[in-house]
Protein backbone atom coordinates (compact mmCIF):
# COMPACT_ATOMS: atom_id res chain seq x y z
CA UNK A 1 0.00 0.00 0.00
CA UNK A 2 1.52 3.40 -0.93
CA UNK A 3 1.49 5.56 1.89
CA UNK A 4 -0.64 8.58 1.62
CA UNK A 5 1.27 11.90 0.97
CA UNK A 6 -0.23 15.40 1.29
CA UNK A 7 0.34 18.60 3.48
CA UNK A 8 0.92 18.10 7.22
CA UNK A 9 -2.04 18.59 9.45
CA UNK A 10 -2.24 21.40 11.65
CA UNK A 11 -2.59 22.05 14.97
CA UNK A 12 -6.53 23.31 14.52
CA UNK A 13 -7.00 20.60 11.89
CA UNK A 14 -6.10 17.75 14.66
CA UNK A 15 -8.33 19.85 16.95
CA UNK A 16 -11.32 19.69 14.66
CA UNK A 17 -10.98 15.89 14.24
CA UNK A 18 -11.76 15.60 17.93
CA UNK A 19 -15.02 16.74 18.10
CA UNK A 20 -15.56 14.04 14.88
CA UNK A 21 -17.59 11.00 15.33
CA UNK A 22 -15.60 7.82 15.52
CA UNK A 23 -14.90 6.05 12.22
CA UNK A 24 -15.21 2.63 13.43
CA UNK A 25 -18.47 2.86 16.31
CA UNK A 26 -19.90 6.05 14.55
CA UNK A 27 -19.63 7.17 18.74
CA UNK A 28 -20.23 10.83 18.93
CA UNK A 29 -18.00 13.19 21.44
CA UNK A 30 -17.73 14.01 24.11
CA UNK A 31 -17.94 10.79 25.62
CA UNK A 32 -19.41 9.60 28.96
CA UNK A 33 -15.86 9.97 30.37
CA UNK A 34 -15.73 13.37 28.93
CA UNK A 35 -13.10 11.90 26.28
CA UNK A 36 -12.76 13.15 22.47
CA UNK A 37 -11.99 11.33 19.20
CA UNK A 38 -7.87 11.37 18.72
CA UNK A 39 -6.31 11.65 15.57
CA UNK A 40 -5.15 8.21 14.21
CA UNK A 41 -2.60 7.74 11.53
CA UNK A 42 -4.01 4.64 9.35
CA UNK A 43 0.23 4.09 8.45
CA UNK A 44 1.98 4.87 11.72
CA UNK A 45 4.81 6.57 12.04
CA UNK A 46 7.00 3.88 12.26
CA UNK A 47 6.27 2.68 8.57
CA UNK A 48 6.34 6.04 7.02
CA UNK A 49 3.06 7.80 8.04
CA UNK A 50 2.49 10.76 8.99
CA UNK A 51 -0.56 12.84 10.00
CA UNK A 52 -1.91 14.46 6.77
CA UNK A 53 -5.58 14.40 5.49
CA UNK A 54 -4.91 11.23 3.58
CA UNK A 55 -3.70 9.45 6.69
CA UNK A 56 -5.47 10.29 9.61
CA UNK A 57 -9.10 9.24 10.97
CA UNK A 58 -10.83 9.75 14.29
CA UNK A 59 -11.35 7.11 16.79
CA UNK A 60 -12.53 7.25 20.25
CA UNK A 61 -10.29 6.28 23.03
CA UNK A 62 -11.91 2.69 23.27
CA UNK A 63 -11.14 1.88 19.43
CA UNK A 64 -8.19 4.00 19.22
CA UNK A 65 -6.77 1.24 21.78
CA UNK A 66 -8.30 -1.92 20.26
CA UNK A 67 -7.34 -0.62 17.14
CA UNK A 68 -3.54 -0.61 18.16
CA UNK A 69 -4.13 -3.74 20.35
CA UNK A 70 -5.01 -6.11 18.38
CA UNK A 71 -2.90 -7.34 15.76
CA UNK A 72 -5.87 -8.50 13.39
CA UNK A 73 -7.55 -5.07 13.21
CA UNK A 74 -3.77 -3.22 13.21
CA UNK A 75 -3.23 -5.02 10.22
CA UNK A 76 -6.41 -4.58 8.56
CA UNK A 77 -6.15 -0.49 9.06
CA UNK A 78 -3.10 -1.01 6.92
CA UNK A 79 -5.60 -1.75 3.97
CA UNK A 80 -6.39 1.41 4.12
CA UNK A 81 -9.60 3.15 5.83
CA UNK A 82 -12.14 1.32 3.22
CA UNK A 83 -11.11 -1.72 5.37
CA UNK A 84 -10.72 -0.10 8.69
CA UNK A 85 -14.25 1.66 8.66
CA UNK A 86 -15.94 -1.89 7.92
CA UNK A 87 -15.38 -2.98 11.39
CA UNK A 88 -18.79 -3.32 13.45
CA UNK A 89 -19.61 -2.36 17.32
CA UNK A 90 -20.07 -5.82 17.55
CA UNK A 91 -16.95 -6.72 16.57
CA UNK A 92 -15.05 -4.24 18.54
CA UNK A 93 -17.01 -5.49 21.92
CA UNK A 94 -16.22 -8.94 20.62
CA UNK A 95 -12.57 -8.71 20.93
CA UNK A 96 -12.25 -5.45 24.23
Amino acid sequence: MPIPDGPALTRKEKNAIRVLPCALCLGMPPFSDGARCHPHRIVQGQHGGSYTVDNVIPLCPACHQAVDRVPCIAASRRGGFGRAAKLTKAQLSAIS
